[in-house]
């Protein structure tokens, strides 16, 4: 998918999120942020959880190059000042 498309696809579901958000927003109980807080993990410790599952289907994990994690941290400003 072309980068501009999942550009607008992100804006989209800022606006209009798709059903399976809406039902668990409005269905499923919400952790309080004690709970995400200790539910939270370390980089290196998902990193070495995914070297283990992958030992399991055979693909070492790669670390995510910077462009990447740039495009994410930027889409994830889109999407909270969407939501504000």
């Amino acid at each position: 998918m072309p980068m501009d498309r999942a550009l607008e696809l992100l804006e989209y579901y800022g606006e209009y999120p798709p059903a399976n958000v809406t039902l668990a927003l409005a269905h499923l109980k919400r952790e309080t942020k004690s709970k995400r807080a200790a539910r939270r993990v370390s980089e290196s410790e998902a990193t070495a959880e995914l070297g283990q599952l992958s030992g399991q289907i055979g693909s070492a994990p790669r670390p995510v190059p910077e462009h990447l994690r740039e495009m994410a941290a930027w889409a994830n400003q889109q999407l909270n000042r969407n939501a504000k």
